[in-house]
């Protein structure tokens, strides 16, 4: 069913090295996802309006908590697919990398927005448990719940699917939060039958707190997600890993480091690292490898690329053994730790050490460790960005 609807609806599907390509998968995604949320949100409100007509006046709390849910997923949907659109306006002045920051900021309100609202149910139920309110779920109440049941595991697998096409992240987070919904309207469906036919005083009232500790989950959720890329994310792994590879396949390259990567949106990227060369070969030859290889990168990655080349030594005996030295005593303080930019300047032996976050308390023990060596060092600490 999947492939189907990619074939339907994407043209040239199968070409997920295309950034328009991977985009129209968003895009399907968003739109199905608005409108099955569409469809449980109007189910579980209209419920929840009948229930207040039908009680004199008492408002299921659990039923209105998981409306909200929906509408909330729906408005995280329909934030996602104005955020693609918005993006794809053309830089300006104003904005030089584009707009695709819009969407983060647009997805920090969502967040706030489910954070409040979630206050206010719990405010509302807990004076329902005060006046000991009870309500009775009709049939078309338990059928709204039930619904979400096929709806978001029809949501789930889709997402799921698309995410293991595309190898993305977003589309699997779609998946595993569809996932929780079933658990969740699950949960409420077998609380709601308990509180119908048992009785159950203010039950709804709890079950609508319970709700709202999920709705405000989901929120701080979102503003993590969204606020962390304004704040800055490291490079993805796998992508790095083959912008890696595909370098050091040049011979001419002996090694890749200090990668840095800033993104606005999910169409905008800049990636910059440095590559060693040999520092016999001329400044002339030096750019046009750097040249060669920034097209290929941002072929590959579909990315703004800048390349900056370091002179190495190549052949020197005296730098190799130091090199094997340097790299034993970072080995047997800790295998995570690297380094880079070996070289002497008159008689000083100079290198950089890529240390990660969680060891940085170790550049004492690595000075003392690498002065055992018994000549002048100049040593650089950095972090992986």
């Amino acid at each position: 069913m999947v492939n189907f609807l990619r074939r339907v609806f994407i043209r040239d599907y199968q070409n997920l090295e295309d950034p328009k390509v991977r985009a129209s998968h968003g895009v399907m995604s968003a739109v199905i996802g608005l409108f099955l949320n569409a469809v449980l949100f109007t189910l579980k409100f209209l419920s929840a309006i009948l229930l207040l007509l039908s009680s004199g006046g008492i408002l299921s709390m659990a039923l209105l908590g998981d409306a909200l849910n929906n509408g909330f997923d729906f408005l995280s949907s329909l934030i996602s697919l104005i955020g693609f659109q918005i993006s794809k306006k053309p830089a300006d002045e104003d904005h030089p990398y584009g707009h695709g920051r819009s969407e983060y900021i647009a997805g920090m309100l969502v967040g706030v927005a489910i954070i409040v609202s979630a206050a206010l149910l719990i405010y509302r139920s807990v004076q329902g448990i005060i006046g000991n309110e009870q309500i009775s779920y009709d049939l078309f109440a338990f059928i709204a719940l039930g619904a979400t049941l096929p709806i978001k595991g029809l949501q789930a697998y889709l997402n799921f699917s698309l995410g293991k096409a595309l190898n993305s992240p977003t589309l699997k987070g779609v998946a595993f939060d569809a996932t929780h919904d079933i658990i969740l309207s699950s949960l409420l469906l077998t609380f709601a039958l308990l509180s119908t036919y048992l009785s159950w005083p203010s039950l709804d009232n709890y079950l609508g707190i319970g709700t709202s500790c999920f709705l405000i989950f989901s929120g701080v959720e979102i503003i993590k997600e969204s606020s962390s890329p304004l704040l800055g994310s490291p490079i993805d792994p796998e992508l790095r890993e083959s912008v890696e590879k595909m370098v050091l396949e040049d011979r001419r390259v002996h090694g890749v480091h200090d990668f840095i990567c800033h993104t606005y949106g999910a169409s905008t990227r800049y990636i910059s690292f440095h590559v060693e060369l040999d520092d016999s070969i001329s400044l002339k030859a030096a750019h046009d490898i750097i040249d060669e290889l920034e097209v290929k990168v941002s072929t590959l990655t579909h990315s703004s690329v800048l390349i900056h080349p370091d002179p190495i030594p190549v052949h020197d005996k005296k730098l190799d053994a130091y090199r094997e030295k340097v790299t034993e005593i970072l080995s047997s303080i800790d295998p995570e730790i690297t380094f880079h930019d070996l070289h002497f300047k008159k008689e000083t032996l100079h290198l950089d050490i890529l240390l990660p976050f969680k060891k940085a308390g170790l550049k004492r023990k690595i000075s003392e460790k690498l002065h055992l060596l018994g000549i002048p060092l100049s040593l650089t600490f950095d972090h992986p960005y």
